[in-house]
C-alpha cells in the first residue's frame, strides 16, 4: 500500500502536477478541493503526510 499524500495549494495547475508527480514517485496524493472544509477532508482521507504550499 502506497503513502498517502495530501497537497494543500489553491493554484489548480500547481496542485495538480504536485499530484502529478507525488503519483509517479509511486505515491497516493489527493489535494485539499473545499478550503472551508480542510479538516473534513484531512480526516476523510486520512493521509500519511499533508503537504502545504506556502508563498514567501
Amino acid at each position: 500500500m502506497p503513502h498517502k499524500i495530501m497537497v494543500i495549494e489553491d493554484d489548480p495547475v500547481i496542485r495538480s502536477e504536485l499530484q502529478t508527480l507525488l503519483r509517479a514517485d509511486g505515491f497516493e496524493a489527493c489535494a485539499v478541493t473545499d478550503f472551508d472544509r480542510t479538516i473534513r477532508q484531512v480526516k476523510a482521507e486520512d493521509p500519511h503526510l499533508i503537504y502545504e504550499v506556502q508563498e514567501k
